[in-house]
């Protein structure tokens, strides 16, 4: 009897068990599967999220990863505007880091459960072990539901990223096109490097931090930044004309020049008038004849003016100093000429104007000429033709104004043969000759002053070609010009100081007619009306 009683106690035990397993498997273990998964979820997501603010808390992404985007593995030493790859940089390496951290949490939080409800329990097993292989089930729901939700995360922070980039890539086109709408509004349409004559769309501009020289090829909106770029060192330079760029230093961009451009390249209108002539034929001279003569008249009618850089200023010392002592300035050496830059007038009237001076030798051979691409660009050249070097203008003087002359100043090669070969030069590179203007100077008439063996200096364009063609016997040279060109104008020139210390009047008026071959601005066209001056007095 008592056997039959304690097995009907244990039946008893075990359906009461049994039932109570019920009840937890139907009523309490889904909450505690829920919780668990809640718990697992919540600390994977608060896990993530400190991943994301450690990350992007760093702005730097070469301290965040060496194997990101360091600027000294970049063509430009500048630090990637964040959504051009620095974005999804992060992007993989919170997601590789939130995978570990997920995988890690999920393996300790089993072994806890394991070691505590399973292998190892602190109370009974019978009540432990169905309390553990509900928080396993729910530590399972919870592993999958936070790879669900973190890869749903992973989608929207990817969709934010393509959403940026397509924005930032926006952003840079309309940039770009502002400012290059803004310089075609102003006529700037390139600029011309002033050593080796290239037409570049944009110049290369360097650092301008105190202990930084590093160049920026392109500071235009792009890759490295919208508004602002991050050069290596960690100065902010501005992307856009508009923001001022202009004001840090220009380069040229080519690899085999990388010289300094003038100051503020790039911010106004250029204007070139390149000088072109045989040796000796006095080039130099009358350029810094045409300089002085535009910074003074700007003076006296209160336009600014100003040499664009350092380079023109110390020429333009030197070159007013042998003009105001009347000495002669010596001829340009064989390299490559540095065009000497004036800015005229203020504000949307400024104009930058190249002056370039080439040496003679480089007009009598092709594989020299080749070299002065500055011509393709230019609307106004200046030919500068020495009467000293045709024979033609010797026969016509007298013996006592022959041996008066100093012949050494004469220019050698005959002006036709240096003519004929520029043209040559024009014509391969495609310059359209039929729109440019050609000013003829006729060079060095302060020579011949008090010996009666040329005509006045006179203004007159017409007069200077009978004079060319009828006493020289330069008609074929003549009907070339007018041929090639489609304007010519003639002029009689001394590139010398007047008595009173005046830039000799024939200068003025030569260099009204090249500066207005170009539309000008209200505040620069005074500069382009030569003024009556009375009769020059003797140099």
């Amino acid at each position: 009897m008592e056997e039959l009683f304690f097995f009907a106690v244990i039946v008893a035990g075990i359906a009461l068990y049994c039932l109570a397993l019920i009840f937890f498997a139907v009523v309490v273990g889904p909450f505690v599967v829920l919780g668990t998964a809640a718990v697992f979820v919540g600390a994977a997501v608060v896990g993530y999220v400190r991943i994301l603010i450690r990350t992007m808390s760093n702005p730097d992404p070469a301290q965040r990863d060496p194997r990101g985007f360091p600027p000294e593995r970049e063509p430009e030493q500048a630090y990637r505007q964040y959504f051009f790859g620095p974005a999804m940089f992060d992007l993989r390496r919170i997601l590789r880091r939130g995978q570990a951290d997920g995988i890690t949490l999920f393996q300790d939080s089993g072994a806890a459960i394991t070691g505590r409800f399973i292998t190892s329990p602190g109370f009974s097993p019978l009540i432990a072990r169905p309390v553990g292989l509900a928080l396993w089930v729910g530590l399972v729901v919870g592993g999958f539901g936070a790879a669900v939700l973190l890869a749903v995360v992973a989608l929207l922070h990817v969709l934010t990223i393509g959403i940026a980039q397509l924005v930032s890539r926006a952003a840079i086109g309309v940039l770009r096109g502002a400012d290059t709408a803004a310089s075609a509004a102003k006529g700037i349409r390139g600029m011309t490097c002033p050593h080796c004559y290239r037409k570049i769309d944009y110049p290369s501009y360097s650092c301008e931090a105190p202990d930084c020289s590093r160049r920026h090829r392109d500071v235009r909106p792009g890759r490295y930044g919208v508004l602002r770029r991050r050069c290596a060192c960690g100065a902010r330079l501005p992307t856009l004309l508009l923001l001022g760029s202009h004001q840090l230093p220009a380069f040229c961009p080519e690899p085999e020049c990388g010289r300094a451009m003038s100051e503020e390249t790039g911010r106004r209108r250029e204007q070139i008038v390149p000088l072109f002539g045989a040796r000796a034929a006095g080039k130099t001279q009358l350029m810094a004849a045409i300089m002085m003569r535009l910074m003074r008249e700007a003076e006296r009618d209160r336009i600014p003016a100003r040499l664009a850089d350092d380079e023109t200023s110390r020429a333009y010392r030197v070159l007013t100093e042998i003009l105001q002592e009347a000495g002669h300035v010596t001829g340009t050496g064989p390299e490559l000429p540095r065009a000497r830059s004036i800015y005229l007038g203020s504000g949307r009237s400024e104009r930058l104007i190249h002056l370039f001076d080439a040496a003679g030798e480089r007009f009598t051979t092709v594989d020299r000429t080749d070299e002065l691409e500055y011509f393709r660009a230019a609307r106004s050249l200046l030919f500068v033709l020495d009467p000293l070097s045709v024979p033609a203008f010797r026969e016509t003087l007298r013996p006592q104004a022959r041996d008066t002359l100093d012949w050494s100043l004469a220019s050698k090669e005959p002006p036709g043969l240096v003519f004929d070969q520029a043209v040559q030069t024009l014509i391969q590179m495609g310059a359209p000759a039929k729109r440019t203007r050609l000013a003829v100077a006729v060079s060095k008439f302060d020579l011949f002053d008090g010996l009666g063996t040329a005509p006045p200096r006179t203004s007159d364009s017409a007069a200077c070609e009978r004079w060319l063609t009828e006493e020289l016997g330069l008609g074929n040279l003549v009907r070339s010009m007018r041929h090639e060109f489609g304007e010519v104008r003639f002029s009689f020139t001394a590139a010398v100081l007047t008595a009173d210390g005046e830039v000799d009047p024939t200068i003025a008026n030569l260099s009204s007619w090249l500066l207005g071959g170009e539309r000008l601005p209200r505040q620069l066209r005074k500069l382009t009306t030569a003024r009556p001056r009375a009769e020059p007095s003797a140099p």
